[in-house]
This record gives C-alpha cells, structure tokens and sequence, in this order.
C-alpha cells in the first residue's frame, strides 16, 4: 500500500518540485512564520490532493497559499 503522504523526494514530479521550490524560497526569502515551530521541519506532498507543504513534529503544516506562507490547521482542513 502507497503512503498518501509523501516525504522522499524520489515520489515527487516535476510540478511538486517546482511547488516545493517556490514554497522553499518563500522561507527562504521570509523565514518560517512566527507561530510555525522549527522543529522536526520535512518536506511532503499527498499524493490525493496534489498539495505540497511543509511539516513539523508538532503536525502543523506550512504551505503557499496566493504566494504567500500559511499556516493550515486541521480544523480549516476539516471543514
């Protein structure tokens, strides 16, 4: 069974790499938001939504919304 979640680089195509490269230098440009703990930080995408985000140990996600960085929460998800 494929993991929906993917975190090896080897997974991603040609689009999650240019998403993840854009939403790498927007961090790179802007640093992580101030309420998105540094820690345990991995790149993944899901394979069903085709989204591309960044990951922490705590389980927030970080992606690229309107070119900008925000923080999803679950509770946005789920709704």
């Amino acid at each position: 069974m494929t993991n929906i979640v993917q975190v090896n680089l080897e997974a991603f195509g040609f689009r999650e790499l240019d998403i993840a490269s854009k939403l790498l230098a927007k961090v790179s440009e802007y640093g992580y938001p101030r309420d998105f703990s540094d820690a345990g930080i991995s790149l993944a995408f899901n394979t069903h939504s085709g989204y591309v985000f960044l990951t922490n140990e705590d389980y927030q996600i970080l992606m690229l919304e309107d070119d900008k960085l925000k923080i999803i929460n679950e509770e946005e998800e789920a709704a």
